[in-house]
């Protein structure tokens, strides 16, 4: 809800910006990998995102949401090397517009908050989406190749919220030998006395 309400706000006052972060949001892309994106980029068939020569030092491939998706087909892309997200002059945006910072104080979402590396920013939202991946099951490795990360050490960082679903992940497996023992007649190994 606080996302969808975030979003609202920010489509509200910059449209361009609201579609950068929900490009961020929904497909884990940096901002700097968003405004390097080009019409040749983009492939909504295949709901497939080319990021060339990302933080990494590599390209790869983001993957769509449909809203994403939805999005890329209701916008004018332009030529194979335009920008899909250029400035007023054709140039490449190099930050996100204060209008986003603006969306964060007045909905007080960094409110109380004294540690700066705790503090809501652009760059939130691409750990959100990591968070939501983790939180729905998807493996650390998945989360690894979705984010671009070359090393797994990055993608630990997560795995606190990995763990948080262990417990849960071991009660669902006994409910599923509770279910064969009494779906079938097997007899339980026993020990060897």
């Amino acid at each position: 809800d606080e996302a969808d309400q975030f979003l609202n706000n920010l489509r509200n006052r910059n449209q361009t910006l609201w579609q950068i972060a929900l490009i961020s949001l929904h497909c884990g892309l940096r901002f700097g990998e968003i405004v390097n994106l080009r019409g040749g980029d983009i492939d909504t068939r295949r709901k497939i995102i080319g990021i060339r020569d990302s933080k990494g030092g590599f390209s790869r491939y983001g993957r769509m949401t449909e809203e994403v998706k939805d999005l890329f087909m209701g916008m004018d892309q332009g030529h194979r090397e335009d920008l899909i997200f250029p400035t007023s002059n054709g140039k490449r945006l190099t930050d996100p517009s204060k209008v986003f910072k603006e969306v964060i104080l007045e909905m007080g979402l960094n409110a109380g908050v004294t540690d700066r590396r705790q503090r809501l920013s652009f760059h939130s939202l691409r750990h959100t989406y990591a968070s939501w991946l983790v939180d729905r099951g998807i493996g650390l490795y998945d989360v690894q190749t979705l984010l671009g990360h070359k090393s797994a050490e990055l993608t630990q960082r997560y795995s606190h919220l990995s763990n948080e679903r262990l417990s849960d992940d071991v009660k669902e497996f006994e409910k599923g030998i509770k279910q064969a023992r009494r779906a079938s007649k097997v007899v339980a190994l026993r020990g060897n006395r």
